[in-house]
């Protein structure tokens, strides 16, 4: 009844209907109608509360306005956003429903309510989940989720609103989409040779289509292109078996259309020449001509669909590099020529059907439903808008594209498959989490820079607040901050599909929003650069006029994201496809804010900006091949500048001058106080002033230091003949090309070609300089590929080096891979190429210390990690290298998991500064401090541990334990892991009778329990086959022993039982046997399983699994046979007890034990020494 409802309200709209629909969802509604006039301006007129739900505990209010202008959905949402918050912060209400409804029946359906800090109102902090409908929509997203929504109390309320059940649902519909095409597609034998080919090239497809779905949406690209009736009659034949809709009328679109201007688009010549077409490769010029009905028909069909360049939809067929043979590189296999390409119609327009994808999940007689993608595609509402966490369109956004591929592309990595398959977004980092990391290095970013400023951090919470419209800024700071804006160079170096460059993208646009509304001074920036570093007048006047052009006829977003892309923006990637999708996320940003006009040429629209030389294939781990470093980073330190330089830097200086005293005269008090307001214009004229005379002392500083270095390293590299000098001159050139918008195609694509060839020229002369021949033949093949095992930071990403000597912000969510899981070549590489690539180490502790190598001095580092970073006692040396490095500027940890991947993880940010006395905060769920730490503390400590949940109370007690007078725990005891029978099947390794003496009984890490085995309630696996043949069978010696303890290594407490009935275990517990003649097992057992050991293994400790490491940090103090003799005694009394075989089910007697267990703890705390206020601590804790 609700959804016919809304049906009829979408078909013949009026706002009083929604009165009939609450009273549909929930009987405690109340229409109480009534004029809200007084809330009616300029943008809204006839504001109505339409009535009230009164649960329990609180209110949902549901107002109407209508809009003045025509909704869409981007028009007027800030507007109708501030009003909804106005209403319910003057009506003292948590939460309202807004309809705001224009004149063609369109409305927005918006849910919004206050936050809440704890059981405070969080006035400054709301939040809101809209839906926009249109009778031009399905509206399918709309009318299920809110027509057959639970409305019976408010948090199911907020549920019909979630965007994330949307995502998931999406998900699981491409995913299942995907799987399926894999089973029935075929691509160029290049593109399947490759290692996962077939998944990355439908995974390709995905995003592409994605892609041009949101042009559609934006009104770029035709629906009709995605209309079965209207195709079928384009095409010849669209039977469900053969592949002419992907490649007449998708492939076309993509290489041809997309990447070549209207007036260019025709088919190919038919002559050839030496059997080969005169358009050999040349991917702007349509194919498929025979497919098509009628040939004009189509081309009109791709006439009117504007020209984007940006080499977004570049085709990757390429002629090979091998100059031996003169053949070529099919990946796309965009060709008339049959090149084993097939992409069935069927897996476009298919209706539901269901198949077998039981392999693929890895579960067993079950169906999966599956129908046509562009089925699919129509039935989700598409926004074109990325979601702001605080501002969500109840719809698909851009943000889907890296969640999508995040997780398709976890689906084929070993490491990661299993758990990415039955996953809905497990890979992808969450978006409140990369705003938190994003506005947490941008404030250090410009607080390292702006120390001078009074007030900071609370002025910069109000910038980034979005609930205070006011600029917080005088002009002249303002100036400083637009300054540093431009001058930020940020990088992620995994950077996957771009979630934190595109959270970067934003909140820079909103911050300069703010500082700048009219891009009054980010204009003047833009303006001032080419200036300054463009040296040829046809050029500079060029782009002169381009910047004044985009900044006069453009949307004031348009000009803030076009030149933070272009100058403050890198990343790198080993996967060719995440840096595919992260550059189309970057060009659907700036599609959002073209101001279409088809009047104009190419609708208006600016063909998008390059980025090949911004977002990079490549191993940001590794910057050599075969053992050769593959770039001489002298070559970065050669160039001095002239004294030409200095003398125009010192006359721009003296100019400038001249130009701020007449302001001076007229006001004296703007020389002495900066602090004073001033003209717009002197401001500007300051700013540039402070600037020329820091590019003037620079220049006379490096002239004086450097030219005796440079000197000897030129006379260095004249040694080996200058060779690589030189490429790399002409390569610097280009890079400066390269980097200028709006090259045409052919001018890119050429400009590219010379950069790459150059690029490998470069390394093979610094090869042949260092006589490495072998080296040299090995990488002239990998030119010819897609993917390059290395990233040389310093040579493609060199401006920012030369400029600044590092990047500003590195930002990231690096893989997680153990050492166990790399190649073992691959350990010999990153042990060449770290400090810390020792022991058993993980990918996202070299990517630590790689991020911490590519900063400037000061320059700030933030990525999320596992937890056991911090206390993993196998990461010690990249804990020491940030300890001697950096200075740690906080560490965030959560109460729940981040991802559904089974790991726990946390934030860290470190600056590139080593600071005396550092002490940074540790904080909860991104909110509140829960201590602060002294970094110099963690060199007392064993392998450098970080003890993230020590706070000030419990750091005198985990240092009494830590470094008491006694042995530590590996002088006591033996410990060892139990057995690992991996590689064979259990049939073959357990039994649940005995059969043979040769059948031991065996205990896994669940059957040990706090003080006793629990091998009475164990049902299966009860015995094994102990012999050598195991993978790792342990010596007999551990099991045979009189006694011992045993304790589970998962757990996140230390739990411990005694053994005396020689029982064998596995890996999943350890095993302790007595060494030292000085104490009792008993006596141990006992200290081990007490709350003190307890307390300060959780306050020192993080994770769920015991490592031997931690249990040797611990001291057994010293102690006589007469003091252990009451320890021994109460644990006899408590294994009597744990002994019967009714104790799990009987509370008599574990109260009992629970008796004896705080008598132990009694003795433990005076063994110990502790004071009464230290175990009031400890037992406040328990």
């Amino acid at each position: 009844m609700s959804r016919d409802i809304l049906d009829d309200i979408i078909n013949d709209f009026s706002p009083e209907k929604f009165i009939r629909f609450f009273r549909s969802k929930n009987t405690l509604f109340s229409p109480r109608q009534e004029e809200l006039t007084q809330y009616n301006d300029v943008n809204f007129k006839n504001g109505k509360k339409l009535g009230e739900i009164n649960f329990k505990d609180n209110s949902l209010f549901i107002y109407s306005f209508q809009a003045e202008q025509v909704l869409s959905e981007k028009s007027g949402k800030k507007a109708q956003y501030e009003k909804g918050k106005k209403i319910l912060k003057e009506t003292q209400t948590d939460t309202g429903i807004f309809i705001y409804y224009d004149q063609s029946d369109n409305f927005r359906f918006s849910l919004v309510y206050a936050n809440y800090l704890g059981k405070r109102r969080d006035w400054s902090t709301f939040r809101r989940f809209t839906y926009f409908v249109s009778r031009e929509f399905t509206n399918k997203t709309f009318l299920q989720r809110i027509g057959d929504g639970d409305f019976s109390n408010l948090e199911k309320i907020k549920d019909a609103f979630s965007v994330e059940k949307v995502t998931k649902a999406f998900y699981t519909d491409i995913a299942n989409w995907y799987f399926w095409v894999v089973q029935n597609v075929a691509f160029p034998q290049d593109a399947e040779e490759e290692k996962n080919g077939r998944n990355i090239a439908v995974i390709r497809l995905i995003t592409r289509l994605i892609f041009i779905w949101f042009m559609k949406e934006r009104g770029l690209i035709s629906s009709v292109l995605f209309d079965q009736s209207e195709i079928s009659k384009l095409l010849k034949d669209l039977s469900a078996d053969k592949t002419t809709y992907y490649k007449a009328i998708l492939q076309n679109l993509f290489f041809s259309t997309l990447n070549t201007k209207s007036e260019n688009r025709k088919y190919r010549f038919q002559t050839s020449f030496q059997g080969r077409n005169k358009d050999y490769m040349d991917h702007s010029i349509y194919r498929y001509e025979s497919y098509f009905k009628d040939n004009e028909t189509m081309l009109t069909v791709f006439k009117d669909i504007p020209y984007l360049n940006g080499g977004l939809f570049d085709c990757l067929d390429k002629p090979s590099r091998d100059n031996e043979n003169q053949g070529e590189i099919r990946i796309d296999g965009f060709t008339d020529k049959d090149v084993g390409l097939k992409v069935p119609n069927f897996l476009f327009f298919s209706d539901l059907a269901e198949v077998d994808l039981n392999r693929e999940y890895g579960t067993k007689n079950k169906k999966y439903s599956v129908r046509g993608i562009i089925n699919i595609l129509s039935t989700y509402n598409f926004t074109i808008d990325e979601n702001d966490p605080n501002d969500q369109e109840v719809a698909l956004d851009p943000e889907l594209l890296g969640k999508v591929f995040e997780n398709l592309l976890a689906s084929f990595n070993p490491e990661t498959a299993s758990t990415a398959r039955k996953a809905t977004g497990s890979y992808y980092t969450p978006r409140e989490i990369v705003d938190y990391m994003v506005i947490q290095s941008l404030k250090n970013y410009l607080t390292t820079n702006l120390n001078d400023f009074d007030q900071l951090d609370n002025r910069f919470d109000q910038l980034l607040s979005t609930d205070e419209n006011a600029n917080p800024f005088n002009r002249q700071e303002t100036l400083r901050i637009v300054k540093l804006i431009d001058d930020l160079r940020i990088v992620d170096p995994a950077v996957g599909s771009g979630a934190f460059p595109m959270g970067i993208l934003n909140r820079l646009v909103f911050i300069l929003s703010k500082l700048d509304p009219d891009n009054t001074l980010w204009k003047a920036t833009q303006l001032k650069a080419v200036e300054d570093y463009i040296t040829d007048p046809v050029l500079r006047k060029k782009l002169l006029d381009q910047i004044e052009e985009q900044f006069t006829y453009k949307n004031f977003d348009y000009g803030r994201k076009l030149y933070l892309i272009q100058k403050c923006i890198y990343g790198v990637d080993i996967q060719q496809i995440a840096v595919e999708i992260a550059k189309l996320r970057f060009f659907i940003s700036l599609l959002v804010d073209e101001k279409i006009d088809k009047s104009k040429e190419n609708w208006g629209i600016e063909p998008l900006p390059n980025l090949d030389y911004k977002i990079m294939q490549g191993n940001s781990l590794v910057e050599e091949y075969e053992g050769v470093k593959l770039f001489d980073e002298r070559l970065l330190n050669t160039e001095l500048p002239n004294e030409e330089e200095i003398v125009k830097a010192r006359e721009k200086k003296e100019q400038i001058e001249k130009d701020l005293m007449p302001y001076y005269v007229k006001n004296p008090r703007w020389m002495k106080n900066f602090k004073l307001e001033r003209p717009p214009e002197l401001t500007i004229l300051e700013g540039e002033r402070n600037r020329i005379l820091a590019i003037v002392r620079d220049l006379e500083r490096l002239q004086q230091s450097r030219s005796e270095q440079a000197n000897q390293i030129k006379m260095s590299l004249q040694d080996d003949d200058g060779k690589s000098q030189k490429v790399w001159e002409e390569l610097q050139k280009l890079h400066k090309q390269i980097f200028t918008p709006s090259l045409a195609r052919d001018e890119r694509n050429k400009l590219r070609q010379k950069v790459d060839a150059l690029e490998w020229k470069l390394i093979e002369e610094t090869l042949r300089e260092q006589n490495k021949i072998k080296a040299l033949e090995k990488i002239k093949k990998l030119e010819n590929s897609n993917s390059k095992p290395f990233f040389l930071w310093k040579l493609h990403f060199s401006e920012v080096f030369q400029e600044k000597g590092g990047f500003d912000i590195v930002i990231a969510n690096p893989p997680y891979v153990s050492v166990k899981e790399i190649e073992p070549e691959d350990k010999i590489i990153f042990g060449n190429n770290s400090e810390t690539g020792r022991g058993r180490f993980n990918l996202f502790t070299l990517f630590l210390e790689k991020g911490n190598k590519i900063l400037r001095k000061e320059g700030v580092l933030t990525f999320i990690l596992p937890e056991g970073l911090y206390t993993n006692v196998e990461y010690q040396y990249i804990r020491k290298y940030l300890l001697d490095n950096t200075s740690i500027l906080f560490i965030n940890l959560f109460s729940r998991r981040v991802f559904e991947a089974a790991v726990d993880t946390s934030i860290i940010s470190v600056l590139k500064e080593k600071t005396l006395n550092n002490k940074f905060p540790v904080i909860k769920d991104l909110k509140t401090i829960t201590t602060f730490l002294s970094q110099n503390y963690f060199y007392k400590l064993p392998a450098y541990l970080y003890p993230v949940n020590l706070d000030n109370k419990s750091s005198n007690i985990v240092y009494k334990v830590l470094n008491g007078k006694g042995n530590k725990t590996s002088s006591v005891l033996e410990i060892q892991q139990g057995i690992i029978y991996s590689g064979q099947s259990k049939g073959k390794v357990f039994s649940n009778v005995q059969i043979d003496k040769s059948q031991k009984k065996i205990l896994d890490g669940r059957d040990v329990l706090k003080w006793f085995v629990n091998w009475k309630e164990k049902r299966e696996n009860r015995y094994i086959f102990y012999s050598n043949n195991l993978h790792r069978a342990r010596e007999e010696r551990l099991f045979l022993a009189r006694e011992k303890i045993l304790l589970p290594r998962r757990s996140t407490l230390i739990s411990c039982a005694y053994d005396n009935e020689q029982f064998y275990c596995l890996n999943t517990a350890y095993v302790c046997l007595l060494k030292s003649n000085k104490y009792n097992l008993k006596f141990i057992l006992s200290i081990l399983n007490s709350t003190l050991i307890n307390y300060f293994y959780s306050k020192l400790f993080l994770g769920w699994q015991i490592t031997i490491p931690a249990l040797n940090s611990i001291t057994i103090p010293d102690a006589s046979s007469r003091v252990q003799d009451p320890f021994i005694k109460i644990v006899d009394q408590i294994l009597v007890i744990t002994g019967s075989s009714e104790y799990l089910f009987n509370t008599e007697k574990q109260a009992r034990v629970k008796d004896y267990e705080n008598q132990i703890d009694q003795l433990v705390y005076k063994l110990y020494g502790f004071t009464p206020e230290e175990i009031a601590i400890v037992e406040g804790q328990k």
